[in-house]
């Protein structure tokens, strides 16, 4: 964190010759008072601001260890001479040392004490450090010293805010204002401060003279009606507000006033009476009105009474700003969360409707769609998606998971491998791509293409069981390297015992062996834990039963098979024939 550099970096030059005529004034003064030196200490003399210039050289080059290494040379041969120092300080601050930092400006302005970039630069630090009380006295005699510069009032005033010295605050703007007239800024800051005190006698003077200056600004309002109720005076506070509202009764501005104050002073039910008041106009910034929502989305979360609240003021922004696309959003992200999707879909798509380039919009209904296992709008609106975001993977992902979903593999191919070329840092997303990818290229008969793309995302993820399962399925299916399937296939069944697909693989692996005891062991499994409804599962055991030579119970397992669906085209041969068939 640079808390000095950039402030002081337009008087680099100025501070530049200002090091320099130092070095040489000082140099100057030693050569005067002793003229008697040696020549070899005149020579150090010169060897000395050799250093130093060449110091400033390398720092305004950026070279700042080089610069640093010959600032450390003159601070040997001259430990306490202050712009060496000074220099050091800045080269400490950019590495954080403040305290480093401080304690050489310390050093510095003992030797001279009136410098005034010695001055403002301690004191800036002395602030970051939380030693007030030596940054004030700084800015304050900057400030006797340079009594035009409004830069050291500001931060004497902010030192003494720093330091809980409320009044000594106040003073300083007062002699700001007595410098350069009245300024909203230093009025309100005195309210503020004035409130704090418990003033409010003097409180009340800034309001006034804040409202006479500008009596249109409604805050001003508000603020005297805050300063009623901290005298108790609540219905002083009302009668205002009340007063405001004979002559401008949409004014959102003074609905928002009411909201704060009743929100103060704890009376919710007129606090958000007053907020929905607010929402309903449409000269209250859509903006501000998402400000409030967010924080009711974050409400909501732990407080769910609060629901009904949040939906009533989203109702009203869709009223009062109709084309605008960012409150048809807001609503949808409440909706999606509250997991109402159909309703969230719909109002993504109006978001969409007046503002179809915001790309987290798109990525929330492509989501949506996939949720509701809407294929066809995936497709459709993950197209639209990919036209307008060219370089965004994760619209070629739901591409092509749409199009596995509906066994278009060629297009499904097609979208992934476009997508997987656009994935940047995310092994994670990489990996889906991947494994996708190689279901595609199985079912279209590119079989070392799926099998080089589930070697690939298993280098990125070697436990990944969805790519183990599909790899070692596959291999099954093609009776290919079945030593490698039985293993993937063992891993993933070993983390995952309670998943029925995932024993029914281990059991077709098994099966495709020969190893039919073992095979049956796993698919009766897989059938205790959920696959007892699954028509491949329930075919698959009927196999393994068909190979141990159960026929009547093989038929039995092939029969319900066939009235779970989702079977073989062999299906009915096998029943047919009490055999396996394939």
């Amino acid at each position: 964190m640079a808390i000095i550099a950039s402030k002081y970096k337009a008087y680099f030059w100025v501070l530049l010759l200002a090091s320099v005529f130092t070095v040489s004034c000082n140099s100057t003064k030693k050569a005067t008072a002793d003229n008697s030196k040696s020549q070899t200490e005149k020579f150090d003399q010169l060897q000395f601001d050799q250093f130093f210039l060449e110091g400033l050289k390398q720092k305004t080059l950026g070279n700042y260890d080089k610069a640093q290494a010959y600032f450390m040379r003159c601070n040997k041969m001259a430990p306490t001479q202050a712009a060496v120092l000074y220099e050091l300080a800045q080269l400490d601050e950019r590495s954080a040392n403040y305290q480093g930092a401080y304690e050489k400006m310390e050093i510095a302005l003992e030797q001279e004490p009136d410098q005034r970039w010695y001055l403002e630069y301690t004191a800036a630090l002395a602030q970051y450090l939380s030693k007030y009380d030596v940054a004030a006295d700084a800015y304050s005699k900057l400030i006797e010293s340079y009594p035009d510069n409004p830069e050291n009032y500001f931060q004497l005033a902010n030192t003494y805010l720093y330091a809980n010295k409320l009044k000594e605050a106040a003073a300083v703007y007062d002699q700001l204002e007595d410098k350069m007239g009245f300024q909203e800024d230093f009025a309100t800051q005195k309210y503020k401060i004035y409130m704090q005190l418990d003033d409010t006698e003097k409180a009340r003077a800034e309001v006034e003279k804040l409202r006479e200056h500008n009596p249109e600004d409604v805050q001003y309002y508000g603020m005297l009606a805050k300063l009623y109720r901290q005298e108790g005076e609540t219905e002083k506070a009302i009668e205002i507000y009340k007063k405001l509202l004979i002559t401008r009764p949409n004014d959102p501005n003074i609905h928002l006033s009411l909201y704060e104050f009743y929100t103060e002073a704890g009376d919710t039910a007129q606090a958000f009476q007053s907020l929905t008041k607010a929402f309903e106009s449409p000269d209250m910034n859509i903006d501000n009105k998402i400000g409030v929502l967010l924080n009711y989305y974050k409400a909501t979360e732990t407080d769910p009474t609060l629901k009904p609240q949040a939906y009533e003021l989203l109702d009203a922004v869709i009223e009062a700003h109709p084309e605008d696309p960012k409150g048809y959003a807001m609503y949808g992200d409440f909706l999606f969360r509250d997991e109402k999707l159909e309703d969230a879909r719909k109002m993504f798509y109006q978001s969409i409707e007046y503002d179809n380039s915001k790309y987290l919009v798109w990525n929330q209904l492509l989501y949506i769609n996939s949720e509701l296992q809407d294929v066809d709008a995936m497709i459709t609106d993950s197209e639209e998606a990919m036209e307008l975001f060219p370089n965004q993977p994760m619209v070629y992902l739901f591409n092509g998971l749409s199009h596995l979903q509906k066994e278009e593999y060629k297009e499904a191919a097609f979208a992934l491998e476009q997508g997987q070329g656009l994935v940047v840092d995310n092994p994670a997303m990489q990996s889906q791509f991947l494994a996708n990818l190689g279901d595609a290229y199985y079912n279209l008969g590119k079989y070392q293409q799926a099998w080089m793309n589930y070697e690939r995302a298993l280098k990125i993820n070697p436990e990944n069981d969805y790519v183990l399962n599909n790899y070692a399925y596959f291999l099954s299916l093609r009776k290919e390297n079945l030593d490698l399937a039985q293993k993937m296939s063992y891993d993933v069944v070993r983390r995952n015992p309670s998943n029925a697909t995932y024993l029914d693989t281990h059991a077709w692996v098994l099966f495709q062996m020969e190893n039919y005891t073992s095979a049956k062991e796993y698919i009766e499994q897989a059938l205790q834990v959920g696959g007892s409804g699954m028509g491949e599962i329930l075919e698959h055991y009927g196999d393994i039963l068909s190979k141990l030579n159960q026929t009547d119970l093989a038929i039995q397992q092939w029969q319900k098979a066939k009235t779970a669906g989702g079977v073989s085209k062999q299906i009915d041969q096998k029943i047919a024939s009490g055999k396996y068939v394939e």
